[in-house]
């Protein structure tokens, strides 16, 4: 599976708006990393419109190229962090 094969699959998941294959992210400055796991980073960044502090996961897709499925406990956090909605929780764009 191609990385762009990769991308179509998480975009029929509706989880491509947390996946991003660039180092610079329009619209967002990001202002430190969070966490870094074995499949992703995680970033803190404003929204440059808002000002809204958002997280943006990025996803490592050099670490999927040997395999030949996307995670399914990824999607499921990915799925999971898009549903939150609280006060004290940053938003996931």
């Amino acid at each position: 599976m191609t990385a762009q094969d990769k991308m179509r699959s998480l975009k029929k998941r509706k989880i491509y708006g947390l996946v991003e294959e660039r180092d610079t992210i329009e619209g967002y400055q990001i202002i430190n990393r969070i966490h870094e796991g074995v499949y992703s980073e995680v970033f803190r960044a404003p929204d440059m419109l808002t000002g809204e502090i958002v997280a943006i996961i990025k996803i490592k897709f050099s670490q999927l190229i040997n395999k030949e499925r996307f995670p399914i406990t990824s999607i499921r956090k990915f799925n999971l962090l898009l549903s939150l909605n609280h006060a004290n929780i940053v938003k996931v764009k």
